[in-house]
């Protein structure tokens, strides 16, 4: 969870940061990377599985009746975390780039701040000397 705060602050403020440029580009990139998982463990908390006509149960905790008040929080805590991560970093990512498209194609600050998303090399241009 902690990771995910770093990684929205630095995508929502990133003239906040103090992070150097590898800094900032490792920790997108591990935001970017653990987006999928992250995404898939948020859904899963969606899915009951019937067991009898009338007894539904999570399927990733059985402890979890489908029909209880925990259920409810359960999937309302679910619905947010699907707002913040599966749908608000793509989002963010999206509108930062469209936010300073005409200085990243000009090759401007923001170019260099955003280089790791848009000059296609994924590993964000960094050498040994980066994670000393």
């Amino acid at each position: 969870m902690g990771s995910h705060l770093v990684a929205w602050t630095v995508f929502l403020f990133p003239t906040l940061h103090t992070f150097s440029h590898p800094d900032y580009c490792l920790i997108s990139f591990a935001a970017i990377v653990a987006d999928p998982f992250v995404s898939q463990t948020v859904f899963q908390g969606f899915s009951c599985r019937r067991l009898d006509e009338n007894e539904e149960w999570l399927g990733v905790d059985f402890q979890i009746s489908c029909t209880s008040d925990s259920y409810l929080a359960f999937v309302s805590l679910g619905f947010v975390g699907v707002l913040v991560y599966p749908l608000g970093l793509p989002t963010c990512a999206l509108l930062l780039l469209f936010k300073n498209s005409a200085e990243i194609k000009s090759g401007g600050p923001a170019y260099e701040r955003y280089e790791f998303l848009v000059a296609g090399d994924i590993m964000c241009h960094l050498n040994p000397s980066a994670f000393t």
